[in-house]
């Protein structure tokens, strides 16, 4: 996957948003998170879930990368805070959140799963009670 976010430009917007808390580089950034949420999402390990799960996703991803916005250090690995790659340290968080949520929808559909069973049952029994099941139809 291509690198589509510049992350020196990136790293000027997250310090540039640290000193002044200007909301207009505020949602420079958020485009920026916006991007690689769509971007992960187009991966085959996600692409065949539905447009209501992956919206969930979505909101799930960029509320993580905007809570963890302040906590991102660009000088961790070097030292120097313009060598620093937070495109992939936001695309890990996107990518944990998306695992996150999968965890979620697979707990929600085991326990889902043996109640629509029964509902199943209840409808094909009494369906069964309410045929007619032979006899003496015109006496």
């Amino acid at each position: 996957m291509p690198n589509y976010i510049d992350n020196k430009e990136f790293i000027r917007l997250i310090l540039v948003y640290r000193q002044t808390g200007n909301q207009v580089v505020y949602n420079e950034i958020g485009r920026k998170f916006l991007a690689i949420v769509k971007n992960q999402l187009r991966l085959p390990c996600f692409i065949n879930y539905t447009d209501d799960r992956k919206s969930e996703m979505i909101s799930d991803a960029l509320f993580y990368m905007s809570k963890n916005l302040d906590k991102y250090d660009p000088g961790y690995s070097s030292g120097n805070a313009m060598e620093g790659n937070p495109f992939s340290y936001f695309t890990m968080i996107a990518q944990r959140a998306f695992l996150q949520k999968i965890a979620e929808y697979k707990k929600r559909d085991a326990i889902m799963r043996p109640i629509s069973y029964i509902e199943n049952l209840e409808d094909t029994a009494y369906r069964r009670s309410t045929t007619f099941k032979g006899g003496n139809e015109g006496v």
